[in-house]
């Protein structure tokens, strides 16, 4: 296993990954099983070992299935609904997210679907190692609810016992620029009311947003029916005030359907993929929390050899000093399924990439 400094080490099949790719550079899974199918606009998280890949868009149609790659086996597996359940509806523009050991699907556009507002399932997962789940769609709570919506953000608070969404585009095709949390204890919507209505970011879907910091979300880019941005908000979730940002340094360019992942603690969010209407961007972007500035070096973060729009990251170990990112799926003029790991440079983001982002393949 590869350890640093002592801590804990990355799971086998991610350790061994990264040591088959030579270390510090983009390298193709290899894996057993077989894949997630091609899709982009899907969402995927990491709870434990395992990283679960759900639903997305590929050719036009929405997806439903759920995949889980056991991290420590490099092992890919279909989930299936168990007989006589009900299935989640095909969907694409959702966020996954971890609360308590279980996955939850968050928003997103469903097929067939006539509900109003944002809907919320959660994936029961089967005793033992079969190879089966339930879908619960949850009754959530409060005198008022976000409505339906695609391309929102997502991001958990209090190690996911809190949700902040953000944004997204209402199916009647409305950009959107309301917040509200939803609390994964009680299943109670709060709409976060801010007082000075000018300070509201434009309206957009499409974007990525993190927490900076307990009590912080930071929200960049997106689009909406006119624009694609390239503007940084600031959103205190203390006393509920937006604040427009100005990183210092060369901003990057606009972009929306890109991801992004925090990394050096959470120090340093780096941005990947998406695109600007005009083409999809390779280019990748790193904003230093704490200084807040844009890191100037644009080797400091070299995207995976497939990039696209509606792609995913996954982090690992970002809390404790040691770590590695997973990619997966996206469209770049084709819908993808790669899966590409890489390890992070001790040293980012100072580190010089001396294979200037190559990838092993075999």
């Amino acid at each position: 296993m590869l350890k640093r400094n002592g801590l804990r080490a990355l799971p086998d099949g991610i350790a061994e990954e990264c040591e088959r790719g030579g270390g510090e550079t983009w390298t193709f899974m290899e894996y057993g099983g077989k894949r997630a199918p091609p899709r982009f606009q899907h969402a995927a998280c990491v709870v434990g070992d395992k990283m679960y890949v759900i639903g997305g868009s590929h050719r036009g149609r929405f997806l439903s299935d759920a995949h889980e790659l056991d991290l420590s086996t490099s092992t890919w597996r279909l989930l299936k609904p168990r007989p006589g359940s009900t299935p989640l509806p095909p969907c694409a523009g959702h966020r996954l997210a971890s609360c308590m050991g279980q996955v939850y699907v968050v928003g997103g556009r469903f097929k067939g679907s006539d509900s109003h507002v944002m809907e919320v399932y959660r994936m029961k997962m089967a005793n033992g190692d079969v190879d089966e789940i339930e879908w619960v769609r949850v009754e959530t709570r409060g005198d008022e609810a976000p409505c339906a919506r695609r391309g929102a953000s997502v991001t958990a608070l209090n190690d996911g016992l809190k949700l902040v969404v953000f944004g997204g585009e209402s199916s009647d095709r409305r950009f959107l620029n309301d917040a509200w949390i939803l609390d994964m204890t009680s299943y109670t919507w709060k709409r976060i009311e801010c007082a000075d209505k000018q300070s509201l970011p434009e309206a957009r879907a499409d974007h990525t947003s993190t927490l900076w910091g307990p009590e912080t979300l930071v929200v960049f880019g997106g689009t909406s029916e006119t624009k694609v941005f390239n503007d940084v908000y600031a959103l205190d979730l203390v006393h509920y005030k937006w604040s427009a940002i100005t990183p210092r340094g060369k901003p990057p360019p606009p972009r929306a359907g890109h991801c992004g992942v925090l990394l050096g603690d959470g120090r340093y969010w780096a941005l990947v993929g998406g695109g600007n209407n005009a083409r999809g961007l390779t280019e990748c972007s790193v904003l230093d929390l704490d200084d807040m500035s844009w890191v100037a070096r644009r080797d400091a973060f070299v995207a995976p050899p497939v990039v696209g729009e509606g792609m995913t990251l996954c982090a690992l170990g970002t809390r404790d000093g040691y770590e590695a990112i997973i990619a997966f799926g996206g469209y770049n003029g084709q819908t993808q399924n790669e899966t590409q790991v890489l390890l992070v440079p001790e040293d980012f983001p100072e580190h010089e990439t001396a294979k200037n982002g190559s990838a092993s393949r075999t």
